[in-house]
């Protein structure tokens, strides 16, 4: 979680992809609660579609994960990719604080908000790079990787922040190798799901509705008749017509 945080974390704080952060940051939570053993995916032809199942109570033991529980907890037996579309668990707080606490994060208060600053570039860097290095064949993937680089291929996001590879591979090749390193991750297509349903809701919404193009098209003929009918009230002659 920590690592997908400051990877679509800007110098001044803010994201990447508004939109997307929470997604990504509860895809990552649920992958490593799964790496800590409390919970894991039922057994489904579409692992995106697999529901989450809670297998050990306690604690994780680190204290992002152990802030989630009680969310997990709620939200057990819910489909993998439902819960990472809600941004379930909404993981932000609690990674910003614990990434603060460790000084990889400063806060930044004004009068009206809190802003969760990178303390320096250091470690996005060093997660870009290992990124990069996983797509060109210098390091093995872990699943953590896969999601990251999910989260980076999906958002468009991986040809300005994996320049490196791309221009040693090539822009089209660096998104086949995204696709090829992340494709039997269950997350990263439960993300990648999430991101296009997003993208599709935010195009439709930018679109004009039925209703707002009938009214249009109304005024533009309204607007047009109206020449019409001051020419209709001038005199034979082309006096201005008579007021009462």
């Amino acid at each position: 979680m920590e690592k997908m945080h400051l990877l679509l974390t800007r110098a001044d704080g803010s994201s990447e992809s508004p939109s997307a952060h929470g997604p990504a940051l509860a895809a990552a939570a649920l992958q490593d609660l799964a790496e800590a053993g409390v919970v894991r995916l039922e057994e489904s032809r579409d692992p995106a579609q697999a529901r989450v199942i809670v297998v050990a109570g306690g604690t994780a033991g680190h204290p992002v994960l152990d802030a989630l529980l009680p969310a997990v907890d709620k939200a057990a037996n819910t489909p993998l990719h439902k819960l990472v579309a809600a941004g379930t668990p909404k993981a932000r707080k609690a990674v910003e604080a614990h990434l603060t606490e460790q000084g990889l994060l400063r806060r930044e208060k004004s009068l009206l908000s809190t802003t969760h600053l990178p303390a320096s570039t250091t470690a996005r860097h060093e997660i870009r790079e290992r990124l990069a290095a996983v797509l060109t064949g210098g390091a093995e993937a872990t699943e953590a990787d896969e999601l990251l680089l999910a989260a980076l291929g999906e958002l468009n996001l991986a040809p300005t922040l994996l320049a490196g590879a791309g221009r040693e591979q090539g822009r089209r090749e660096l998104v086949r190798g995204i696709a090829a390193k992340t494709q039997s991750n269950p997350y990263a297509v439960a993300l990648g799901a999430s991101v296009r349903s997003l993208s599709g809701a935010l195009s439709a919404a930018a679109l004009p509705s039925a209703e707002d193009a009938a009214r249009e098209e109304h005024e533009r003929a309204a607007e047009a008749e109206v020449p019409e009918h001051r020419a209709s009230t001038q005199d034979p002659h082309g006096s201005s017509p008579r007021t009462a």
